[in-house]
């Protein structure tokens, strides 16, 4: 049994399953000491810190002391850090002589993030060279795009967490109508408009497009009756009805490194229609838990969700993806354990 303290500052979407996931999973044979700035319902050690995105708040540097000191008395086996969060940098000097690991979820920046973001970004990955003594990442594409100098690093690959443990399928009253979903912050690589354009080919009364997250939408997508649009970000409560009332989860990407999307789809045993980027191929195998697809090609889109509208060869994936899931949790517990070892 090791005692591992897993730090998450990302208090709200993907961050947050992913972390939550994570911990749960340890929690089965680990001592974890899970710290954070938001509460959770996970039955573990918890210290919440109040410990926010400007790196430079005063009260940030009193948290962290708190940390630091909480770190000397416990003199944990594993440190181990969800993604880069701005304040943490200060602290990673000081973990260079312990067991340290962060989980990099991105090497490179996708289009539509902010200039001072991706100058952070470059920063932070040289930091992390520095002073983090383990990287873990999700696919080896991901491995392959970190910066020349991690080549003298320990990175470790490792899948996505399953997220399973957090998803209520709730049982409502579906639409008659095939209903598409496209979740997530809309940022120009994530490809909507390619969906938009094979969505319109589709015969109104018989599918349904629904486009839930934070982002710049093209207002002519509000002059369809059959798209709903959320536009704004989505509470962990609504995300849970909208993958429910949802027949199949659409990733029409231009790019991308991998997807939490993707992952939180299949816990609900919802196929995936996603392109062939990244290292989303490594997550979603063509005809067994979803589709893929040529990046920008509305033929492609068109033809796979006509393909899974089929009865058949929707519950064939369906099956497919359920058998999956406790085998998919053994192999991340594997590698996390065999990335802690090294």
């Amino acid at each position: 049994m090791k005692n591992i303290f897993f730090l998450n500052f990302w208090e709200k979407g993907g961050m947050k399953h992913y972390s939550d996931s994570l911990v749960n999973i340890l929690l089965k044979d680990n001592k974890i000491t899970y710290i954070t700035n938001y509460h959770t319902n996970l039955k573990c050690k918890r210290l919440v810190l109040n410990i926010r995105l400007n790196p430079f708040k005063y009260s940030n540097f009193k948290e962290l002391k708190k940390l630091k000191t909480l770190i000397e008395k416990e003199s944990p086996d594993i440190i181990h850090i969800n993604s880069s969060f701005p304040a943490l940098a200060f602290l990673y000097p000081y973990l260079k002589k312990k067991n340290s690991i962060i989980t990099i979820h991105d090497a490179i920046l996708h289009e539509g993030e902010s200039f001072f973001k991706k100058v952070y970004h470059k920063i932070n990955l040289f930091l992390v060279y520095l002073y983090i003594n383990k990287i873990l990442v999700h696919s080896e594409k991901i491995r392959s795009e970190l910066p020349k100098y991690f080549k003298k690093k320990k990175v470790c690959v490792i899948p996505m967490v399953n997220f399973s443990h957090f998803i209520e399928i709730k049982k409502i009253k579906k639409d008659k109508r095939f209903t598409l979903l496209f979740f997530g912050r809309i940022l120009l690589y994530k490809g909507l408009k390619y969906l938009f354009e094979a969505f319109k080919q589709l015969p109104k009364d018989s599918f349904k497009l629904i486009i839930a997250g934070e982002g710049k939408i093209d207002p002519k997508l509000y002059n369809y009756k059959n798209i709903e649009i959320i536009n704004r970000f989505v509470s962990d409560e609504e995300m849970k009805k909208l993958f429910s009332i949802s027949d199949v989860s659409v990733l029409p990407y231009i790019s991308a490194s991998q997807s939490g999307v993707a992952a939180v789809s299949l816990a609900f045993n919802k196929p995936v229609i996603a392109s062939k980027v990244g290292a989303i191929p490594e997550l979603i195998k063509n005809n067994f838990n979803g589709l893929l697809i040529k990046p920008k090609s509305i033929r492609d889109i068109i033809k796979s969700i006509l393909f899974l509208r089929d009865k058949n060869h929707y519950k064939k994936i369906i099956k497919n993806i359920k058998e999956e899931k406790e085998e998919k949790e053994k192999e991340f517990l594997i590698k996390l354990k065999e990335a802690y070892r090294c």
